[in-house]
């Protein structure tokens, strides 16, 4: 009888994350190239480090404001960017966004894991949670377009797991440490806006653990400053990376945004719709080749 209900459960999970990736199919193609948010800028983060495989500057030739970010993303895009360039930008382009969709996969796990932990034997409340957070609308224009934020999502997701699995369901230990560590360097190299994650995970494990706490998280500490150190030192175009806006304002002209060149490439979206794209990068010379 368990099993036959575990059975039923997992083809129930199944199902929504099938029926989540065809709406981002959907999404994929519907949605016009450039209209996600900074989409024109992280596809031309995207090219660069699948032309170049190192890390832009800004200010470079082919560089974006969005060339400031953690490096993961495009690194795990660029061999397969470098792979589909000959099939032309119109196929590059939306296989990068189809490629996206591949992360509803581990999300829609990782849901369904996490409320499983809060809900217990009860897996109804757990399906509920993963089919909320895969057939969110906001999430599955987030999967079907080209930027870095599914990605931290999904680690997010992974590292709350581990946090159930490590810190919850099991004793402290080093071996375990390193790997919360680890993933928490994932995504902080993914994007910066995990980088607080450290502290809420110190408190749980203080209030469950006490002093034993203080090694456990110092090991963390220690893993996530050996993983990530190094991208705080090299940052593109240095300690201006963590202010685009300001380095954009000081070298006007000098970036461009492809908005334009991908919606004439696609021949999808409206003029006006890509005019707007790319006016909001307040880059003077794409506003200028959207006029021509």
């Amino acid at each position: 009888m368990a099993s036959s209900l575990q059975d039923r459960t997992h083809r129930i999970l199944i199902a929504i994350i099938a029926l989540s990736f065809l709406l981002g199919v959907v999404y994929v193609f519907c949605v016009p190239a450039g209209l996600p948010y900074d989409e024109p800028p992280h596809f031309n983060t995207v090219q660069y480090y699948g032309s170049h495989f190192r890390l832009p500057v800004l200010g470079e030739p082919g560089t974006t404001y969005e060339a400031y970010q953690a490096p993961l993303y495009y690194s795990l895009c660029a061999p397969l960017d470098r792979l589909i360039r000959p099939l032309g930008i119109r196929a590059e382009f939306y296989i990068l966004r189809l490629a996206g969709l591949l992360l509803l996969v581990p999300l829609g796990l990782f849901a369904y894991r996490v409320a499983s932990r809060a809900f217990g034997s009860d897996s109804s409340p757990a399906l509920l949670a993963a089919a909320f957070v895969c057939l969110n609308p906001a999430l599955l224009a987030i999967a079907s377009s080209i930027q870095n934020d599914m990605l931290s999502i999904v680690l997010s997701f992974c590292i709350l797991d581990a946090v159930g699995r490590y810190v919850q369901d099991a004793p402290l230990t080093t071996r375990s440490a390193i790997r919360l560590g680890a993933l928490i360097s994932a995504a902080m190299l993914t994007k910066m806006s995990v980088v607080f994650f450290p502290i809420p995970i110190a408190w749980f494990a203080w209030t469950r653990y006490g002093q034993a706490a203080f090694r456990y998280m110092a090991l963390v500490m220690g893993t996530i400053v050996l993983c990530t150190g190094w991208w705080f030192v090299r940052l593109p175009g240095g300690l201006e990376g963590w202010a685009p806006t300001d380095f954009l304002e000081k070298k006007p002209g000098k970036l461009k945004v492809s908005a334009v060149a991908v919606a004439a490439a696609t021949k999808v979206g409206s003029s006006e719709s890509i005019k707007s794209s790319t006016a909001s990068t307040t880059i003077s010379a794409a506003s200028g080749s959207s006029s021509s």
